[in-house]
């Protein structure tokens, strides 16, 4: 009401009346004008990014864009040591640092087309880890990674949510090539990397930790 008020020279506040320049006038106009547009492009980019990034359903999963509402489950699975032992550098996250993985994986969706999904349990509702695509400048190439929580680990759920990603990047995404970064003593993972199909290419460093890499080419 205030900035309206200056976009005609005079303004209440508690029932006093005041008057305002030109100059100040022009300024205040200015700047209620951005902060309208600044909302606007906010609003349009967020839907934008939750709009391109396609839902994908399993028997179990539901494959969907991460929201302000998965930080605290991501952060509780972030900081058990076990679920991070093979993550990253290997250390827990803080919720800071959970709350930027979470901008970088939307933000991912918005410079790539594809990136990271957060996953839920179709039959309750719960967030219980991330599967998705990971291309930041640099890498290696196209890395398909998955994360559970350790509750969830055990039953299928991570090679499910998988080959569901596999199946989207290679029709819906076109991609010829994806690959795995796994550390060497992480059985779990180089065990679901060949049970989708994939085979030893190499290794590498990443975050100055040697890493296997898996890779697995389309079929088409």
């Amino acid at each position: 009401m205030v900035y309206a008020g200056l976009c005609q020279n005079k303004f209440r506040i508690r029932g006093r009346q005041y008057i305002v320049s030109q100059a100040e006038k022009s300024y205040w106009c200015r700047f209620s004008c951005l902060r309208v547009v600044f909302v606007i492009i906010v609003g349009i980019s967020f839907f934008f990014t939750h709009a391109m990034i396609a839902a994908l359903e399993t028997e179990r999963l539901l494959l969907r864009g991460f929201t302000n509402a998965d930080l605290d489950p991501y952060l509780s699975m972030c900081t058990d040591p076990e679920v991070m032992q093979f993550v990253g550098d290997g250390s827990t996250l803080s919720r800071t640092d959970a709350w930027r993985h979470i901008a970088i994986f939307l933000g991912t969706w918005q410079l790539r087309g594809y990136g990271m999904w957060a996953v839920e349990d179709k039959a309750t509702h719960r967030f219980i880890g991330r599967v998705g695509y990971l291309h930041p400048e640099g890498w290696p190439g196209i890395e398909l990674a998955w994360a559970l929580a350790r509750p969830f680990w055990g039953s299928g759920l991570a090679a499910e949510a998988a080959r569901a990603c596999l199946k989207h990047g290679f029709i819906s995404c076109g991609f010829e090539h994806v690959i795995h970064l796994i550390h060497p003593k992480n059985r779990r993972s180089i065990a679901l990397a060949e049970r989708l199909g994939a085979r030893a290419e190499g290794s590498t460093e990443i975050f100055g930790k040697p890493a296997l890499t898996y890779g697995i080419h389309s079929k088409r």
